[in-house]
C-alpha cells in the first residue's frame, strides 16, 4: 500500500522466533529496477498459555506444579506470574513471580479453597492464562476423643467427643470399627456424621473391642 511517499507491506502467517530476510525492488513500465539492502527481522509474539498447571493440597500451604508453554512466542520466557483468587471468577491477585516451574503457596489457611492461573513472561509482555484450578488445603483429624461404650441387651452404644482438630476440613464423617481381638483384627462396621453409634449386630456374653 502506498501513502504519500511511504510504502509499506505486512508479511504475515510467520513463525515467531525464526529469521526472515528481506529485499526490495521497485518496477515501472520499463521493468524491474536493482534490489535494495538486504533486511532481517524476527517476529516476536507473547507466550501461549503455561501447561498442565496442578494444584496439590497439603497442610497451611498449596503446591503449584505446571509445564511450559508450547509455544513461547519467540523469545525467552524469564518469568511465570503466580495468580490467586477466593474464588473462580476472580478478582485474581498477583500473589508471585518464579522462574522455575513450580510455587510453593504458604500464605493460605486450611479449609478454605483457592483458585490459581498463571502466566508466562517475555520480552514482548505477559502471554495467555491458563484455566484456573482449586485447591483446599488441610490435613487430617486427630482421634475421636473420650470413646465409651454403653450396652443394654444385644446392644452397644458408642459415644465420642469431636477431635480436638478437625484438619480445617469440616464436617466430618467418623468411621466405626469392631473387633473381638483387643489391638488387631478390626473390621468397618459403619460410619455416621453424629458422634454417637448403636450396634445391634452383637451377641450377649462375648466382648468386643
Amino acid at each position: 500500500a502506498t501513502l504519500g511517499n511511504v510504502t509499506n507491506w505486512v508479511d504475515t502467517g510467520l513463525d515467531n522466533g525464526d529469521s526472515y530476510y528481506y529485499k526490495v525492488a521497485a518496477l515501472n513500465i520499463e521493468g524491474t529496477g536493482g534490489n535494495s539492502t538486504e533486511v532481517s527481522a524476527i517476529p516476536r509474539g507473547t507466550p501461549s498459555a503455561p501447561l498442565n498447571l496442578v494444584a496439590t493440597p497439603y497442610v497451611s500451604k498449596v503446591n503449584l506444579t505446571w509445564s511450559a508453554p508450547s509455544d513461547n512466542g519467540g523469545a525467552t520466557i524469564f518469568k511465570y506470574i503466580i495468580y490467586r483468587s477466593g474464588s473462580s471468577g476472580g478478582p485474581y491477585v498477583n500473589i508471585a513471580n518464579t522462574t522455575a516451574l513450580t510455587y510453593e503457596d504458604i500464605g493460605v489457611a486450611n479449609g478454605i479453597t483457592y483458585y490459581y492461573n498463571i502466566a508466562a513472561e517475555n520480552s514482548e509482555g505477559i502471554g495467555s492464562l491458563t484455566n484456573w484450578v482449586s485447591c483446599k488445603p488441610g490435613a487430617v483429624p486427630t482421634a475421636p476423643e473420650n470413646l465409651s461404650p454403653s450396652y443394654s441387651d444385644s446392644e452397644v452404644v458408642l459415644n465420642w467427643n469431636t477431635p480436638s482438630s478437625d484438619g480445617g476440613l469440616p464436617p466430618l464423617t467418623y468411621h466405626v470399627f469392631r473387633s473381638l481381638t483387643s489391638g488387631s483384627g478390626y473390621t468397618e462396621l459403619g460410619s455416621t456424621t453424629s458422634t454417637t453409634y448403636t450396634d445391634s449386630t452383637v451377641t450377649n456374653g462375648i466382648t468386643y473391642y
